[in-house]
């Protein structure tokens, strides 16, 4: 497992590994972490990169604070980079050999205030079946 540290409350994290064509001691971390970056629209520094050997085994984990953009635009930019390795190559420029499921991690307040983390809450209801 690996310890990406504390997520701060109101952030949200996602969090993916891919591996990526190359050798690990050549592989450039800050660009592909540009280029990470930019693919999701977010700010460099929310995106924690850690590449280790396997090719180039890429641990990435994407924080950020929930009223930045909806959590379900930030889903689906998360969705789009990673549907296909040959998806990922086109986007960040380097070649992807594969790419995992996304793991999601919402950090609510602990008393309850921050309601963003419940998925019903944006929900619209219809009086449809109530009449």
């Amino acid at each position: 497992d690996t310890d990406y540290g504390c997520v701060p409350l109101g952030s949200r994290s996602m969090a993916f590994s891919m591996v990526a064509s190359g050798d690990v001691a050549t592989f450039d971390v800050p660009a592909f972490q540009t280029a990470v970056a930019t693919a999701l629209v977010l700010e460099v520094d929310e995106i924690e990169v850690q590449a280790s050997a396997a090719s180039v085994l890429l641990l990435v984990r994407a924080t950020f604070d929930a009223t930045n953009a909806s959590l379900r635009q930030k889903r689906v930019r998360f969705h789009a980079l990673l549907a296909t390795p040959e998806n990922a190559t086109a986007t960040l420029g380097i070649p992807i050999e594969s790419v995992s499921s996304i793991e999601i991690v919402d950090v609510c307040a602990a008393d309850g205030s921050d309601d963003t983390c419940d998925d019903w809450s944006q929900a619209e209801w219809s009086s449809f079946d109530a009449e």
